[in-house]
């Protein structure tokens, strides 16, 4: 709502990189307090009294009366933007999105941040928590996979036998897990918080109705469903699996399904990338989207990552060769001989399906294998299709490439005729000259009459060839 106010007060229509709307113009803002925006013009004649005067007036006359009720809507007063007298200069010149955007994140900043709870906090605080718990979130989760895949590589190496130290590192497992968790719900919290200091009727606390008030009830769900699963320690239940292939049961345990459904942890990536890498939840990106009307959700935040970073999505590619490649492994080592029992194999099985090679040296024997062999095909169909449309994005060449490329290519044309005209011309001249030369030393031929010819002696006559119609 703050940011919708900083919108309708100055920035209506006004998009990142373009400029004031016809409506904004109409209204005559310009930015004039003691935050004077970075590069609005005339900032230096704005800064004085005599520039103020000269280029705005009071808030109270220069807002029509839509405006004033676009920022009644948001529950904004008069009185709290008239340090902030928006008014763009009457001699032509017009203020650039991004001037209308920090000047709408300053006014969004300080009316939001004047706002605190009953715990006296204010909404930086609470951002400030979301971030280090997104952060805390990721990383945790990530140690619980990490301690995950060393005890089950101990307990396979002892012939599926528990030892002290992997049932050590399963109980780390479950520490860290559980104060994953916990930071994912004091995320949740800090969420609710900042909503509710932007003036949204949430109910009391970390709650069902607060999260459905908030429509984060469904992902609060989803996540932690993905961080609940784990390897237990004491916990040996084996199940069997009938392998069509084998003629035969495999034997599995269910830590390594537990430990199959923890891989899913990668899905705190994209919100870890955006909120504590890229940073897209300060005040001047909280404006950008509430003027443009685009909701900061897991779905955006994962088209983001996957859209504008080359980085990210190698990373992701990398990362699920290496993790369907363990899975093929853990569940193809019920096989007596298979040549999947090892790492090295399955990660080339991986990679020859993904990139939809398929040799068909080696292949899954095992019903479980099989599912994660289609899986890996199914989600590497998903990634060359991403990796496809960014590498064509990155390759694109932007306004001022594409100037000096046509503009390379325009004077090499030029220089290309001009190499052919010379050309021409030369051969021209070359034919000319040949002509010329040919003429002048050819022998002329004489038109005589036969009464002529007989006149002559017969040693001139000879060598004269005759001429038809003479």
């Amino acid at each position: 709502a703050g940011a919708g106010a900083g919108a309708g007060a100055g920035a209506e229509g006004a998009g990142a990189g373009g400029d004031v709307s016809p409506t904004a113009e109409r209204h005559n803002v310009t930015f004039n307090s003691a935050a004077t925006p970075r590069s609005i013009p005339q900032a230096q004649s704005l800064g004085s009294p005599t520039g103020a005067n000269r280029y705005s007036q009071s808030s109270n006359t220069i807002l029509s009366s839509e405006m004033k009720e676009r920022i009644a809507k948001y529950g904004l007063d008069i009185g709290e933007i008239a340090g902030f007298n928006f008014s763009t200069p009457k001699h032509g010149h017009r203020i650039k999105g991004p001037d209308w955007l920090y000047a709408a994140s300053r006014m969004h900043s300080q009316n939001l941040h004047k706002q605190k709870d009953h715990q006296e906090h204010n909404i930086s605080h609470y951002k400030e928590v979301r971030q280090l718990a997104c952060g805390r979130t990721f990383w945790l989760a990530m140690f619980g996979v990490f301690t995950a895949v060393w005890s089950n590589e101990l307990v396979y190496g002892r012939n599926h036998h528990s030892s002290m130290q992997s049932l050590s590192l399963k109980l780390t497992t479950v520490v860290s897990s559980g104060a994953a968790i916990y930071y994912l719900l004091l995320f949740y919290h800090a969420e609710i918080c900042i909503l509710r200091l932007k003036g949204w009727k949430l109910g009391e606390g970390l709650s069902y109705q607060s999260l459905k008030g908030a429509n984060l009830y469904s992902q609060f769900i989803r996540d932690l469903l993905i961080l609940l699963p784990m390897p237990l320690p004491f916990l040996n239940i084996e199940f069997q699996v009938h392998d069509s292939g084998l003629n035969r049961d495999s034997v599995y345990p269910l830590s390594v399904v537990l430990l199959s459904l923890m891989f899913t942890r990668i899905f705190f990536l994209p919100r870890y990338h955006s909120y504590c890498i890229r940073n897209l939840h300060t005040d001047e990106h909280d404006v950008l989207f509430a003027m443009n009307k685009t909701r900061v959700d897991d779905t955006f935040l994962l088209k983001t990552a996957m859209t504008t970073s080359l980085s990210a999505v190698i990373f992701m590619v990398v990362l699920q060769v290496s993790l369907f490649s363990y899975m093929l492994m853990m569940f193809e080592r019920p096989t007596a001989a298979g040549p999947l029992k090892t790492w090295a194999n399955s990660l080339w099985l991986t990679i020859v399906t993904m990139t939809t090679v398929g040799y068909g040296d080696i292949y899954p024997t095992t019903r479980m294998g099989r599912l994660v062999a289609i899986a890996a095909s199914i989600t590497a169909m998903m990634m060359i299709a991403i990796t496809v449309n960014i590498v064509q994005s990155s390759t694109v060449l932007n306004r001022s490439e594409q100037k000096v490329v046509r503009a390379v290519e325009k004077r090499r044309l030029e220089m290309q005729y001009e190499r052919c005209a010379g050309v021409v011309i030369l051969r021209t001249l070359k034919v000319f000259v040949s002509r010329k030369v040919a003429a002048r030393d050819k022998v002329p031929q004489v038109a005589l009459s036969v009464p002529e010819l007989l006149a002559m002696p017969p040693s001139f006559v000879a060598p004269l060839v005759p001429v038809e119609g003479g």
